[in-house]
């Protein structure tokens, strides 16, 4: 509205960092602000649109589609620093790409 940019800086996937860079209308830099925190994963609700989430958390990741669910899940890897895991924060959108749930998801590996 102001005539502001923002600028997404993600290190998805293997990454648990991204990044959102915005610039005035000048140009000249007014934040940088590290997204993928509890704050804003707690900001993701039910209804809101798949560019709500990506504007708030940044490009995923990760995206699977669930046929027989009709689901698309989105997921951001938020840990990884314990061998033998990994943690993502996921969102899952239903058929009218809402988000139906969120929350983190623990994956376990050799």
């Amino acid at each position: 509205e102001d005539g502001s940019v923002t600028w997404e800086y993600s290190r998805q996937p293997q990454g648990v960092e991204c990044f959102m860079v915005t610039l005035g209308p000048d140009r000249i830099l007014r934040s940088i602000e590290q997204v993928l925190t509890q704050a804003n994963f707690a900001r993701i609700e039910p209804g809101m649109t798949k560019l709500q989430v990506q504007r708030r958390l940044g490009k995923p990741g990760k995206t699977e589609y669930f046929q027989l669910k009709q689901e698309q899940v989105w997921s951001w890897l938020i840990d990884h620093r314990m061998p033998g895991q990994r943690i993502y924060f996921t969102v899952t959108f239903n058929a009218d790409e809402r988000v139906v749930r969120s929350g983190p998801f623990t994956e376990q590996y050799n």
